[in-house]
């Protein structure tokens, strides 16, 4: 399926070297350009979206307001939004507030604004319903999709993944866990920094040894001191 992503920037030069570093991580991506929030939220009554960039300071109102605006609909309540701001402390407070999937400083380098969009392009979940729900992660131009529920763990190395699941593992270049877990449902929890699991597949916890067992006969999987609250959950 082809993603669409919307620019709401008011600089020309930049809504266009925007749109180049995007067509060169994916060409299939449509680009969608605007100076002005008003226009961004005209369009949004009519077309899809599956990301966002959006300037902080706009010509007719914040970018703030705008993804304020843009929470506020139920189909936009978890898409990726990435700021574009020349003033750190504005966009810290809209990165915690608004839950925003990363953000870019200006002037920005081709590398930064490749490594914020490349996990917003690349990580796909079409909507479904809860027992079929799938993510697709892109790897040399094919997209592979896994079932949730078929999902063992997610392990990150350097800047790959490695998915587990029941019937196989598989690698992708160029994701973080946190990109790929923004997209999972509440089966998944961080036990490490580079360990997403499947409460599902949990068949014993060993806070003392710091490990996790798994159901199955599936192994065991490492646990971070910084990661035991959240084991609670499990």
């Amino acid at each position: 399926m082809k993603k669409n992503i919307l620019i709401v920037e008011d600089e020309p030069n930049i809504r266009l070297g925007l749109e180049r570093i995007i067509k060169s991580i994916d060409q299939e991506v449509a680009v969608f350009k605007t100076g002005y929030a008003s226009e961004a939220l005209e369009f949004l009554k009519n077309n899809i979206v599956h990301a966002f960039l959006l300037d902080i300071q706009l010509v007719d109102y914040s970018g703030i307001d705008l993804a304020e605006k843009i929470r506020m609909i139920d189909a936009y309540k978890f898409t990726p939004i990435v700021f574009i701001t020349a003033i750190p402390t504005k966009e810290m407070m809209a990165f915690r507030k608004l839950h925003s999937y990363d953000y870019i400083l200006k002037p920005f380098e081709e590398e930064r604004v490749r490594d914020a969009l490349e996990p917003v392009i690349n990580v796909y979940e079409p909507p479904q319903n809860s027992e079929s729900r799938k993510i697709s992660l892109k790897s040399r131009g094919v997209m592979f999709s896994f079932k949730l529920d078929e999902i063992i763990y997610i392990e990150a190395m350097n800047k790959r993944v490695s998915v587990k699941t029941v019937n196989e593992s598989a690698e992708f270049n160029k994701y973080s866990l946190g990109s790929i877990s923004d997209r999972m449902d509440s089966r998944f929890v961080r036990c490490h920094r580079s360990y997403l699991v499947n409460r599902d597949y949990v068949e014993k916890i060993d806070k003392t040894g710091g490990f996790i067992y798994l159901k199955n006969t599936q192994g065991m999987i490492p646990i971070g001191r910084k990661f035991l609250d959240f084991l609670d959950e499990l």
